[in-house]
């Protein structure tokens, strides 16, 4: 299941920006070209971007290549360093765990979610096929939910694999598939 999840993020991750890139395109030719702009399309690539940036952290997270200062801790025994790695991990997991619990779980004093909330707004330019209705923002900021879990399921999985002491850096994506059981 872990490899097939990730592929999947993976994947849409790149459909998401190609998309961004061939919206934004034919805008351009559209404005230039034909002298005709676009209603909804700088709407689109606004709405891609957001889920686009939710999917890639966790991405870059799974592939260890966010941002990080490592002169300090390098400089630590390896106890140390396996035990800041370990926070590291759990700090990543708080992190997806709350992105899915304040935009879908948590209850305002009115009762209701954010998502909730967003749902009763909509996009003034970007229409539901075959309606004069916008998108509900709740479909857009989704996104947040989406991007949450993922990096709550990388970062259980990274922990997991500590505990077996797997080394993350040197793993291949078999040995921490084999870790939730997919190899």
């Amino acid at each position: 299941m872990c490899a097939w999840v990730d592929h999947a993020v993976q994947a849409l991750v790149v459909v998401l920006f190609a998309a961004m890139v061939v919206v934004g395109a034919w805008q351009v030719v559209s404005r230039k070209v034909l002298g005709s702009s676009l209603t909804w399309s700088e709407e689109l690539q606004i709405y891609m971007h957001i889920w686009l940036v939710f999917l890639a952290v966790g991405v870059a997270y799974r592939h260890s290549k966010h941002i990080a200062v490592t002169f300090i801790v390098e400089r630590f025994p390896a106890v140390v360093q396996r035990g800041l790695a370990v926070f590291y991990d759990v700090s990543w997991l708080m992190l997806g765990l709350s992105m899915v619990h304040f935009s879908a779980v948590y209850q305002t004093p009115l009762g209701r979610t954010f998502l909730e909330t967003a749902a009763n707004n909509r996009s003034p330019s970007l229409r539901l096929p075959g309606t004069t209705e916008g998108v509900p923002y709740s479909y857009i900021y989704a996104g947040l939910v989406v991007g949450g879990a993922y990096i709550a399921f990388v970062a259980a999985r990274r922990l997991v694999a500590r505990a077996l002491r797997l080394d993350l850096e040197d793993a291949t994506d078999d040995e921490l598939n084999t870790v939730s059981g997919d190899a």
